[in-house]
């Protein structure tokens, strides 16, 4: 072992020890490091299975068996579990596989699953739609109806953009303004969130038919002269009701803003704000979830009809679809580029968004019926779903199961489908450039040969993807899923990266190296 990989090794183990390892797991640690029993490995066959407990065969051993023995190493010492699989892509040869059959939790690495599902079941090139629906009896719509069907990406300025379709048709006033979420069932949190349901972060919004910026409000506080009232704009207006004050202190301090959120009975929210922000700063924006999205949709585009000079005479309310005249709509961007949202980016809602619009087959989606059609996916595929647990389509919190070699025969089963492989890969964070991976593997951002989703919780540290050959193709798959590494999910992601380095030295043996027995 190098005398970094030593350093790191002692920091990471003494890192164990902190959250309960024994002192005798450590000295345990010194005399089982991966330079020893590899060196007693050499000795004799029979003592592979405790100095390289993976067994990787030749020639992937030479760059790899150190950095996986480490990992290994690391993982048990910090008193957790790790499911680990490598495959090379180009030949089906299997490089690494230890406990890579055990269901363990994947945390976001599940979105590797609902994108593959998502792109099988509606395609690359599939578009969600959000419809303005009415009759213009000359300039007024009496009941606009404004449907949807799971758009994600649906922002505010898109419902400006169908307002501003309704004027150049004329349209000058509206009366009640009817929000149709009937593509969805009622149930609007995901699985495994009421684990944490005092959270009004964004991370945790409800999902909807039609969902406006996330099902999120945000609250912008703007800083004046030392001494005064800062000023403070809620988008939408309409959808929260904020009650306090923000002071504007002088630059010197640091900013103290709280914004706590509590749901009203009429579906609206109550913000209660207080604090102070530094003169001179740049505007604060908090983002918080919404309780009931109905309200955020319908109150956005009221909002929407009087600032484009529409008048809006009636209320609005729920309603269910009717047949009348699709007078603007908005298309989203294709569904093989939304997907960055999940790959790149881990966005939770966008994951629970498109899962459960999978479940819309027949009737009203829900995330049962989601989770029925994924499993339909995977039987179609000929994937071995033996093990997997799907609750939700993001991996928050303790819900979801699946093994490092599920993963792997994923990855192998995208890599190998023309029809959804390129959208697939390129959802994926780009080792070093982009995403979550912008600061992991800056040695490799030039080439861009590793492409991978990362997944963290607490207790869980996970990454699964691709290292790409020389032919940029997709060489090898990788999954590597740590559990019950309480506090230590974080320390362990150097040594992950580590192993996925050592495979794109492996991923540029010699063709001839690689071909089977």
């Amino acid at each position: 072992m190098t005398s970094k990989a030593a350093k790191r090794t002692l920091v990471l183990v003494a890192l164990c020890g902190m959250v309960g390892l024994a002192s005798s797991s450590l000295r345990h640690a010194r005399a089982e490091s991966p330079k020893a029993t590899r060196s007693r490995g050499t000795a004799s066959n029979s003592a592979t299975s405790t100095a390289n407990p993976v067994g990787i065969p030749a020639p992937y051993d030479v760059p790899m068996t150190e950095a996986v023995v480490n990992l290994y190493n690391l993982a048990r010492h910090c008193g957790g579990s790790i499911g680990m699989s490598i495959v090379d892509l180009r030949n089906g040869n299997t490089v690494v596989a230890k406990d890579a059959a055990v269901p363990m939790n994947p945390a976001s690495n599940a979105k590797l699953l609902t994108a593959w599902a998502a792109l099988q079941a509606l395609g690359p090139q599939h578009r969600y739609l959000t419809g303005l629906y009415g009759t213009i009896r000359e300039d007024r719509v009496e009941t606009l109806l404004l449907t949807g069907d799971g758009d994600p990406s649906l922002e505010h300025q898109h419902l400006y953009a169908m307002v501003a379709e309704l004027r150049l048709r004329g349209v000058k006033m509206i009366g009640d303004i009817v929000v149709d979420q009937s593509r969805f069932d009622d149930r609007q949190e995901p699985p495994a969130f009421e684990q944490q349901p005092d959270e009004w972060a964004s991370f945790r919004a409800p999902v909807s038919a039609i969902a406006v910026d996330g099902n999120t409000v945000q609250v912008s506080i703007f800083p004046g002269s030392p001494g005064a009232a800062a000023r403070i704009r809620a988008v939408p207006p309409s959808v929260v009701d904020l009650v306090g004050t923000v002071g504007t202190s002088v630059a010197t301090q640091v900013e103290t803003v709280q914004l706590e959120m509590s749901p009203q009975k009429n579906g609206r929210l109550s913000g209660q704000i207080s604090g102070s922000i530094p003169a001179g700063s740049l505007p604060l924006s908090i983002w918080r979830r919404v309780a009931d999205p109905t309200w955020l949709a319908g109150d956005a585009l009221a909002d929407a009809c009087r600032d484009m000079g529409l008048e809006v005479h009636g209320k609005v309310r729920r309603g269910h679809p009717v047949r009348a005249e699709l007078l603007a709509s908005h298309r989203s961007a294709p569904l093989g580029q939304l997907l960055h949202a999940l790959g790149k980016h881990s966005d939770n809602f966008y994951a629970e968004m498109i899962f459960k619009g999978l479940g819309a087959k027949s009737g009203p989606a829900s995330f049962e019926a989601a989770r029925m059609r994924i499993f339909e996916l995977l039987a179609e595929a000929h994937l071995d779903a033996h093990g997997l647990k799907l609750e939700n389509g993001s991996g928050l919190f303790d819900a979801d199961r699946m093994s490092a070699g599920f993963i792997t025969s994923l990855l192998a089963a995208a890599a190998s489908d023309p029809s959804i492989g390129p959208e697939f890969l390129a959802q994926l964070a780009i080792g070093g450039v982009d995403g979550t991976l912008r600061n992991r593997f800056e040695p490799f951002a030039q080439l861009r040969t590793i492409r991978a989703k990362t997944g963290s919780l607490r207790t869980v540290s996970a990454l699964s993807g691709y290292v790409l050959g020389s032919d940029a193709r997709p060489a090898m798959a990788f999954s590597f899923l740590v559990n019950d590494v309480i506090d230590a999910a974080v320390a362990l992601r150097q040594p992950i990266d580590e192993v996925v380095a050592a495979a794109t030295a492996a991923a540029r043996l010699p063709a001839a190296l690689m071909l089977p027995d």
